[in-house]
């Protein structure tokens, strides 16, 4: 069962919810939005970024003189690459 939820819970953000583009290009287009926000909005970047073997994000990811659709005054991530188990889980644990 659900718990409702008012509105005051609710934190303010932007949603692709209506998201335009193919559904092959959404998480893309994401990463790429995300990537390109943070340091405006927050004053950080992503340094290391673990992905399943999505190329077509990584492609994205890339400034355009690499093909990819990237400003250049971003950051490029490292892309760590992590291929899922047979029951679907990725191999990784975190010690925080």
């Amino acid at each position: 069962m659900r718990k409702e939820r008012s509105g005051a819970d609710m934190m303010n953000h932007t949603s692709l919810k209506n998201y335009d583009g193919s559904s092959k290009l959404m998480e893309a287009t994401g990463l790429v939005t995300l990537l390109s926000r943070m340091p405006e909005e927050k004053g950080a970047s992503v340094c290391i970024l673990i992905s399943d073997d999505d190329s077509n994000a990584r492609a994205r990811a890339q400034h355009a003189c690499d093909g990819g659709v990237l400003p250049d005054h971003v950051n490029l991530p490292s892309f760590l690459l992590i291929r899922p188990t047979e029951s679907g889980s990725l191999p990784i644990t975190f010690t925080i």
